[in-house]
């Protein structure tokens, strides 16, 4: 809230709110914490060009980075940028030339180096280096993606695909009270054959059971695609509010300290992408280990409370497919329904292992579990998943199983799906 404010231009209020924020991070003894709203206090100072006060958190702040081992270079930048404005030009060279080493030693994005360098040589009365700077950060921002473009496509492109839903949707319904006419009006033409001959009996019996046969697997056929598609608009039901929330939280930081938030940008980018631009019903498994990684290391920076979470997947096969994105909406449901909202934060276990052909999913949560949600629901998506394979089941010889258990803390979902499961 208070980089929101920021952007708005009202920093005292701003200030107050990082303030309480860095508070309270000392008081839970949350390093992480405490850095970021540090970090975010420093950001406050030198927009508001109180070099002073950055002069006062400078060593403080530098001694978090070295104990958490975060990334520093772009703090260095800043203060390399502060010390050029302030006219020592020899503190500013230091800063910058510590910055250069660790970004060559990790090979990251200098746009923002190149950027505030310029800064520095004009400082410096050195234009014609200042202007070679320059050119390079331009060099780079072309290469960028035009964010506002992508966010624009997106958003186009989930309601032509919503639309397209609805359309398949009737279109289905349409087919399936098709076929039910077709069954009473055959049921209306055996009845009426057999008051005309009681010798035809067993053929018409014979016939209709060949044609209930074909009306149940018809019938099963279309419930299946109405699953299919159910699921489909569920994985393109993005949360607008969660999306705002992340790029507000990540939003300066794309603009003043571009190494590890254009990274950040690029995960968002990824889990949005993933649910976008695919009408497949399965994904691999590995696509979606990817993604889960992506959206709880997100999670992790932005959440306000402590948490902790590991995958571990032993699946060596490629080959067996899952229904797309089920690991995000069910790691995102362990998230929203489990770990926010607690003031202790909590864990989130993801186990992905085969054995006796059945792949075995697990995502375990130590939040407040269902009984305490005040949505009081299985969250997102589950009864789509039951759905599913509830009618897959009857096409299959062996059966998937989607199982919501409730422990003393925390929530636990256990799927197992066979590993020659057929999905259409």
């Amino acid at each position: 809230m208070g980089n929101i404010y920021e952007e708005y231009k009202k920093y005292e209020l701003a200030y107050k709110l990082k303030n309480e924020a860095l508070n309270i991070f000392k008081t839970e003894n949350h390093k992480d914490g405490y850095l970021l709203a540090l970090n975010s206090i420093f950001t406050n100072y030198r927009q508001r060009k109180m070099f002073d006060k950055c002069y006062e958190i400078e060593n403080e702040l530098l001694n978090l980075y070295d104990e958490t081992k975060k990334d520093k270079s772009h703090i260095l930048i800043e203060l390399g940028e502060i010390y050029a404005l302030d006219k020592n030009i020899s503190k500013a060279e230091y800063y910058f030339n510590e910055a250069e080493k660790i970004l060559d030693k990790t090979k990251a994005d200098k746009m923002f180096f190149y950027r505030k360098k310029a800064i520095l040589e004009e400082q410096k009365g050195n234009l014609e280096k200042a202007l070679a700077y320059k050119n390079k950060e331009l060099k780079l921002t072309e290469k960028k993606l035009d964010t506002a473009f992508v966010n624009k496509l997106s958003y186009y492109e989930t309601k032509y695909k919503t639309a397209e839903k609805e359309t398949k949707i009737k279109s289905q319904q349409l087919e399936l009270q098709k076929e039910k006419t077709s069954k009473y009006l055959a049921f209306g033409g055996i009845g009426f054959l057999l008051l005309l001959s009681g010798g035809g009996f067993w053929f018409f019996k014979n016939k209709q059971k060949q044609k209930e046969l074909q009306n149940q697997n018809t019938m099963l056929g279309l419930q299946q695609n109405l699953n299919a598609m159910e699921l489909q608009s569920l994985n393109k039901q993005l949360d607008p509010h969660e999306i705002k929330n992340l790029l507000a939280n990540i939003s300066l930081e794309i603009q003043e300290k571009a190494p590890d938030s254009y990274k950040k940008m690029l995960k968002l980018f990824n889990i949005t992408k993933a649910s976008l631009n695919s009408n497949s019903l399965t994904e691999s498994i590995e696509k979606q280990v990817q993604q889960i990684q992506d959206l709880l290391e997100l999670e992790k920076s932005m959440l306000s409370v402590p948490f902790e979470y590991s995958i571990k997947n032993t699946i060596e096969n490629k080959e067996p497919q899952i229904p797309r994105l089920m690991l995000k909406n069910l790691v995102e449901n362990a998230i929203k329904h489990g770990i926010k909202g607690t003031k202790s934060g909590g864990k989130i276990e993801v186990f992905l292992f085969e054995k006796n052909n059945f792949i075995t999913i697990m995502v375990d949560d130590t939040g407040k579990g269902r009984q305490q949600d005040i949505l009081s629901d299985s969250g997102i998506g589950t009864s789509t998943y039951q759905k599913l394979f509830a009618t897959l089941n009857q096409k299959n010889k062996e059966s998937a199983t989607f199982e919501i258990i409730d422990k003393e803390q925390g929530t636990k979902v256990e799927v197992k799906i066979p590993t020659n499961y057929k999905y259409s």
